[in-house]
């Protein structure tokens, strides 16, 4: 049975609703797991409680992955079902996906520099 997107979508938000407190509690479950299985939970224990530095611990931390939004959307130009969730979000199939694709990162984006994230009556409150 193949159920038009518009309902095949709110089928999977209604069903999708319930799914993430038990997705973050078995991946906490599977994290500790893990860490046993590597013998990292005397390491972690020994961080959280300051006997030894995160260096010490042989914790790095991830470097981050810089791209464009073109690049982005030129990755995701190819994938025909995020294709046709974009033309449903849009409304319609002639949109310009690094548009879309630059207006969704930007809504969900933090600035980096102070100046750009408080609003003037912040940086005034800030500067004194």
């Amino acid at each position: 049975m193949n159920l038009p997107l518009r309902q095949r979508l709110d089928k999977a938000r209604a069903r999708a609703e319930g799914i993430p407190c038990r997705m973050i509690a078995l991946q906490e479950e599977l994290d500790w797991r893990c860490y046993r299985l590597y013998g990292l939970l005397d390491r972690i224990e020994a961080l959280l409680s300051g006997r030894i530095g995160p260096a010490m611990a042989g914790v790095q931390a991830p470097e981050p992955k810089v791209t464009t939004t073109v690049r982005l959307a030129d990755r995701l130009h190819d994938d025909i079902e995020l294709m046709e969730l974009a033309a449903v979000y849009r409304g319609r199939v002639d949109f310009d996906l690094p548009a879309l694709v630059a207006e969704l990162v930007e809504s969900q984006s933090v600035p980096f520099l102070p100046v750009l994230s408080y609003k003037e009556s912040g940086l005034r409150k800030r500067a004194q």
